[in-house]
């Protein structure tokens, strides 16, 4: 035998005989172990019996109907050295696709799925952005926690000093009392799924802002700039609806697009994502709606807990009228609506004072010397 070992069927029974498979003038001859010709199949009647994948042996048939030589329709050859292949194509271009590792159903299924994959990517490109708020929806409680507290810690670092100072959590016992009771009694009637953590950073800069999932910082500069306690809990309310109506969360869905959307999708929020959600929630301000959204509902939870909405106002007007525009890095707290239209929505709340005056004079010294890295 001088061919390609391989093993026939001729169709008309369950028995297989060992042939030798040479390439003839006319087509792919088989051959018994004495040497007898036992069939010949024209080489444009050749076709792969099944898929073909790169590696096992080569399975061939006769085209459906046809009966060649020695071999009625159901006959099939197996070749275990694929190198016959190498020649064979090239009598029988038929067999080049799926030579090359591909069947017809296998190329029709590849060239849908990179056409979904397209057209996935595409509507997701243009869409998410304009349907973030519905995206941030159904992401879970659970991973937007999980997600702020990431961001949190990625918030710190970006606030670390050169030299590797960290900020302080401003921890004074008195003072982290007082903010823990107003944060409870104004968490009290939020009617929200998430948990407040509230803290207070050693940093001299006035604002606050929230992350996905509860997570709510003020700066030491905001207590400082505060002249009143209406003022800290009006702006510890702002912040709670900005919790509430996800508006980090959306932000981030909002600027970070598919790498966000898939890193969700996938489990992987990756340190590079997470890097990129806290730069992102440090430099976007929200919107004129976020902002009025913001505004409801801390005029909701003022009024729930029975406090005075007054100083809600009272802090915005007067921070615009002294800082001016927020500085670009820090612009989480927004002055969207004008000041005038915070005035008269906020105007004409009774309620009871945040606090008493020991309470106010304990919160404002909480970046005391009690304090932790």
């Amino acid at each position: 035998m001088s061919g390609f070992a391989g093993s026939f069927n001729d169709g008309s029974s369950a028995a297989r005989i060992d042939v030798d498979v040479s390439l003839d003038v006319a087509g792919l001859r088989l051959s018994d172990v004495t040497g007898r010709r036992v069939a010949l199949w024209p080489y444009e009647d050749l076709r792969y019996l099944g898929e073909v994948f790169g590696e096992g042996p080569l399975r061939l048939r006769l085209e459906t109907g046809v009966a060649g030589e020695g071999a009625g329709e159901g006959a099939r050859l197996v070749v275990a050295d694929r190198a016959l292949l190498e020649d064979l194509v090239d009598r029988a271009p038929q067999l080049v696709l799926r030579h090359r590792g591909w069947g017809e159903r296998a190329a029709r299924w590849a060239t849908m799925a990179v056409l979904a994959v397209a057209v996935l990517t595409g509507v997701l490109w243009f869409a998410l952005p304009r349907f973030a708020e519905a995206a941030a929806k159904v992401i879970p409680v659970a991973w937007e926690v999980d997600l702020g507290e990431r961001v949190f810690a990625q918030v710190l670092d970006l606030f670390t000093k050169a030299g590797g100072e960290r900020p302080r959590f401003c921890e004074a016992a008195a003072g982290r009392a007082v903010l823990d009771r107003l944060t409870g009694r104004l968490a009290g009637v939020a009617r929200s799924p998430y948990t407040f953590k509230v803290s207070v950073l050693d940093i001299g800069v006035t604002n606050a802002f929230a992350l996905p999932g509860g997570r709510i910082v003020i700066f030491k500069g905001l207590l400082d700039f505060a002249e009143s306690p209406d003022e800290v809990a009006g702006v510890l309310a702002h912040e709670m609806g900005h919790v509430t109506h996800r508006h980090g969360t959306e932000g981030i869905v909002k600027s970070l697009g598919l790498a966000f959307f898939f890193g969700v999708m996938l489990g992987d929020l990756g340190g590079g994502i997470v890097g990129l959600a806290g730069e992102t929630l440090l430099s976007t301000s929200f919107s004129r709606e976020a902002e009025s959204d913001a505004d409801a509902t801390a005029l909701e939870l003022l009024g729930g807990a029975g406090l005075s909405a007054g100083g809600v106002a009272a802090f915005f007007a007067r921070l615009q009228e002294e800082q001016g525009d927020l500085p670009a890095a820090l612009a989480l707290l927004s002055t969207h609506p004008t000041n005038e239209s915070r005035r008269e929505f906020f105007a004409g709340t009774g309620g009871e004072t945040a606090m008493s005056k020991a309470d106010w004079q304990a919160l404002k010294a909480i970046c005391g010397q009690d304090a932790t890295r």
